[in-house]
């Protein structure tokens, strides 16, 4: 089996079905409740230390393709098994998580089915096939920076495949926890499979998050929510058609100045200059960039937001 490792996607936040656990309010405000509210948890190995969960237990989600990737897998805890002392012991390495700005679950999740089942469709889960190219693909919702975007790319029906025996699944981002709910009833044997458009933005998703990782510092205030993710993903399209650039890193830095500036600011003439400089001499849209500051950028912009339309 060939094997690839993508950054895939974010079940609905609150906004699609309503009922269930009440919605974790944030990395700070863990509530010793929600260990009675939510019956298991994710856990991913790679972001821990082994200490840190060994000694509860965890059940490893392996699917019978990555055997020998096992230690690599994420893990369940289940909370029903923990004993007082080790419920003791699991708050503690929360809260200390917390502290350092980190959080130790990767999620928190109410199923409606045994164990046995939960793991099943959660190995399954992790690993998806393509059907145009017959690879198979590992999915890695056990990743709060993939979980983010799925809710805007899944469809109502591909989140009912997603979700399972799921009925509310919650995981930590920046503004707080968010939950997202199965949007209808589970029926067994449902598999979840993407369509073409949907692998084509999977593709995309490490450039999304690293302009995410941008804009926290550039622009602090800026909601990173479905609309923001949906901007930056059509820009990078942009980039790479429209613009022509070949480059991922010039897609990148397209995304990142469409957002701040203009949605159309590499169409100013200024900056269509430069693009042909860039093809013409083969070398970067973003280095031929490099002397322009954010106050050029804003006069730009500024020009482009002026323009009336002439009657023809």
């Amino acid at each position: 089996m060939s094997m690839q490792d993508r950054h895939l996607i974010n079940p609905a936040e609150s906004g699609k079905g309503q009922g269930g656990a009440e919605t974790p309010a944030g990395h700070s405000a863990f509530s010793h409740r929600w260990l009675s509210d939510f019956a298991h948890a994710l856990l991913n190995p790679l972001c821990l230390e082994r200490e840190e969960w060994e000694d509860l237990p965890v059940t490893r989600l392996v699917p019978p393709a990555l055997k020998g990737q096992a230690e690599f897998m994420p893990l369940l805890l289940s909370f029903n098994g923990l004993t007082v002392p080790q419920r003791a012991i699991l708050l503690d390495r929360i809260e200390a998580r917390e502290r350092q700005g980190d959080s130790y679950l990767c999620a928190l999740l109410n199923s409606d089915v045994e164990k046995s089942m939960l793991c099943a469709h959660l190995s399954r889960l992790l690993v998806l096939a393509r059907q145009d190219n017959g690879q198979h693909y590992l999915l890695r919702y056990y990743d709060p920076r993939v979980m983010r975007h799925l809710r805007w790319l899944l469809t109502d029906k591909q989140h009912g495949e997603f979700f399972g025996p799921i009925s509310v699944w919650s995981w930590p981002a920046s503004c707080g926890w968010i939950t997202g709910r199965r949007p209808q009833q589970y029926s067994p044997g449902q598999r979840l499979a993407l369509h073409p458009d949907q692998w084509a933005t999977l593709e995309r998703m490490a450039l999304i998050n690293r302009a995410l990782t941008e804009l926290e510092i550039l622009q602090p205030d800026l909601p990173q929510n479905d609309a923001l993710f949906q901007r930056l993903d059509a820009a990078l399209i942009q980039a790479s058609t429209e613009l022509a650039l070949t480059d991922s890193e010039d897609w990148l830095f397209c995304a990142i100045q469409s957002v701040r500036f203009h949605p159309q600011i590499h169409h100013h003439p200024q900056l269509l200059e430069r693009l042909g400089q860039a093809a013409t001499k083969r070398g970067s849209y973003a280095a031929a960039c490099a002397d322009l500051d954010d106050f050029a950028w804003l006069s730009m912009a500024d020009e482009l937001n002026s323009r009336v339309p002439t009657a023809q």
